[in-house]
């Protein structure tokens, strides 16, 4: 049966949205289809991990985790033990392959912010983080489940690694990491701030107040990490990372629940110095 020219070119037309439609859902921002969870922060992006949930820029080789492996607890004695040790790896199911356009539009829900973020770990307890976006803060909460650990536990700790070549300083300017005079005196001048040397023999640090900014000179914005009321904050630079800690709830036991706040900045000016 042949068709009329109009039905021909109707249908034609059809076809030619459908795959419009199609190659939208499958690229849309860029959203890869191998079902990672994924989210977009200002600069930076927020994702799941097999370690924990991870804040980059893509291709930049400059990553910053919230991961069970660094996260510890703090007994009576001030011994720190990670929340998952490397020779227990936990038990995780791997995110499937997308298949379909139902998961591909799952995965584009949490690219633009309709699916959370989140992460879960299975070892001696649960381990769950869970991601919230508001604006250009990220909250991080972590929940801890049936972990014997947490009854001898005084304190507990969430942490965030960073690169050897970041800046992390808090709102007086006092600089915890170890870059030469010259590069501080350089990010010091193009950005119109002042910043200080901190005690540079002391490997873990106490924070001066709730908050550090963290400034890498290869990418652009910044990331300021916010404790909360009740919290104390550190920098360990031998271990590269920034611990928020705080006392163990011991009318929970075997359970835990903190949260910390990562604002996401597009210059350091904008951290109020």
């Amino acid at each position: 049966m042949k068709m009329t020219n109009s039905a021909t070119l109707a249908l034609s037309y059809a076809l030619g949205f459908s795959a419009v439609v199609a190659l939208a859902f499958f690229t849309i921002l860029g959203v890869p289809l191998t079902g990672q969870n994924t989210r977009a922060v200002g600069h930076f992006l927020l994702s799941a991990n097999p370690s924990g949930i991870g804040i980059y820029q893509p291709g930049k080789h400059r990553f910053y985790l919230v991961s069970p492996y660094n996260d510890f607890t703090r007994d009576t004695h001030g011994i720190t033990t990670p929340l998952l040790s490397m020779s227990t790896p936990p038990q995780t199911s791997p995110l499937p392959l997308v298949t379909g356009v139902a998961d591909r539009m799952s995965r584009i829900g949490m690219y633009l912010g309709m699916v959370p973020v989140s992460k879960t770990f299975q070892a001696e307890g649960t381990i769950h983080y869970g991601t919230t976006v508001n604006g250009s803060r990220i909250r991080i909460t972590r929940t801890v489940s049936n972990d014997p650990k947490l009854a001898f536990a005084q304190g507990t700790a969430m942490t965030i690694t960073y690169s050897r070549d970041d800046f992390i300083f808090d709102r007086d300017g006092r600089l915890y990491t170890e870059n030469t005079d010259e590069d501080a005196n350089l990010l010091s001048v193009l950005n119109d701030i002042n910043l200080s040397r901190s005690d540079v023999e002391n490997r873990r640090e106490t924070v001066n107040g709730l908050s550090v900014s963290v400034v890498n000179p290869h990418i652009p914005g910044v990331l300021r990490v916010v404790g909360h009321e009740g919290q104390r904050m550190a920098i360990d630079k031998d271990a590269k990372r920034i611990e928020i800690e705080e006392d163990a709830d011991q009318s929970m036991i075997g359970n835990a629940s903190m949260s910390i706040d990562i604002d996401v900045l597009g210059s350091v000016k904008e951290t109020s110095l």
